[in-house]
């Protein structure tokens, strides 16, 4: 064996033992440090769960509502038991003023108010129209989906009987046609409940991945430069000497800790709560794969950032809300502007939750997912780039005196 080719292999074994070395030291780091234990271990098992739990019911039934009946006829007292029959509302009482009502929506005793007005009945024998009116609390969309939903169901329903009504002498099939003269079936597509938590918890299990790799993996490095007396990210260790050995080590603990978490992200929790998933597990891995990656790098290369332990929170916490947003969940990705389209590509989460979105709610083969499946791809050779590009200044500074 020629000198050469043996400190070739006496380098390789050299740094496979230095990555096996860095990756041991970070593990013992996931698992002792009470910080980064949380946000690896704990917050992945336990806040999908409660999350999902909080919203598993879907629905709001029985909002409590208010009546403000300035007409107090017969008419006007059957539409207002109509309504209290249907399972999104409950009327909860009845005021005698507006003002009156208000204080009820200001005490939370209800969370809207129905007035029907002064010769409600009147006008309808009298073949008026006439209206309803219903007033929302709009601190939480759920109650107002829930008041719409019960008052206009009982308000078409009482239309229809109306027109009924005035055909009497006609038959039954003519009454029915006068009635509904076009008839229609809506069908709710990849969410046939219209819940909430069809709707939003799959994007949230998915940002959970990217928001808690980034305070972990930036508490990690605020931790790594409180034990390091020269503040730096990398250990002043023979076995950390070279960029690759310190991000294959770290990334691999990362990768291993986060696999595992996103599989049951992805698959249990979805499964545990009933929420829609018509997607394969082998299908979920051609996306669990790259998203974790891209996680990975993108966090690694945002930990240089952090200094101290506690800035992970002052950095990262608060664009949870945004990067939801920024998937085109609660906003549409159409009604964008195109510089914001392109900017937050940047992001795995916005791929990430896209791939989701389509492999698992509305059952989209790999092939359709695959924009989203490359996307992370890219995201996750751009981010490994730019970490070893920062990890290798890092070291540089390390070793300067050595």
């Amino acid at each position: 064996m020629s000198l050469d080719k043996a400190n070739i292999q006496a380098k390789i074994k050299e740094g496979f033992s230095g990555i096996v070395q860095i990756w041991i030291d970070e593990v013992a780091l996931c698992v002792k440090d009470p910080g980064t234990l949380m946000f690896f271990i704990i917050a992945p098992l336990f806040y999908p769960i409660l999350y999902s739990y909080l919203y598993n019911k879907e629905e709001t039934p029985d909002v409590p509502v208010v009546v403000v009946d300035h007409d107090n006829s017969q008419f006007s007292r059957e539409f207002t038991r109509m309504v209290d029959a249907t399972k999104e509302v409950k009327v909860a009482g009845k005021c005698v003023s507006l003002e009156e009502a208000r204080k009820a929506i200001a005490e939370r005793d209800a969370y809207g108010i129905m007035e029907i007005p002064k010769d409600f009945h009147k006008d309808i024998v009298r073949s008026k129209q006439t209206c309803v009116h219903l007033y929302c609390d709009m601190t939480s969309l759920m109650y107002y989906k829930s008041l719409l939903l019960g008052v206009t169901s009982t308000s078409l329903k009482t239309n229809a009987d109306i027109q009924t009504q005035t055909v009497a002498e006609k038959t039954a099939r003519e009454q029915e046609l006068t009635a509904t003269p076009l008839k229609y079936n809506n069908i709710a597509l990849f969410n046939t409940q219209n819940g909430y938590a069809s709707y939003l918890v799959p994007g949230v299990l998915v940002l959970i991945v990217q928001q808690m790799l980034l305070l972990g993996v930036g508490m990690a490095a605020g931790t790594m430069r409180d034990k390091n007396g020269n503040r730096r990210l990398i250990p002043g260790h023979d076995y950390c000497r070279g960029t690759l050995r310190n991000i294959c080590g770290k990334s691999a603990c990362y990768t291993m800790i986060w696999l595992l978490a996103a599989i049951f992200l992805f698959m249990g929790v979805p499964h545990i709560f009933g929420l829609p998933q018509l997607m394969r597990f082998t299908d979920s891995l051609s996306l669990i794969v790259p998203y974790v990656l891209a996680c990975v790098f993108f966090a690694m290369t945002l930990s240089l950032l952090i200094k101290e332990r506690e800035a992970a929170f002052v950095v990262f916490v608060f664009t949870s809300v945004i990067f939801l947003f920024a998937s085109g969940m609660s906003w549409p990705w159409a009604a964008m502007s195109t510089g914001w389209q392109t900017m937050v590509k940047i992001l795995p989460s916005t791929f990430g939750i896209k791939g989701f979105l389509a492999l698992n709610s509305t059952g989209s083969s790999v092939a359709d997912a695959s924009p989203y499946i490359i996307g992370l791809w890219i995201q996750t050779g751009i981010y490994f780039c730019t970490t070893y590009i920062l990890y290798r200044i890092e070291v540089r500074k390390t070793f300067a005196s050595t």
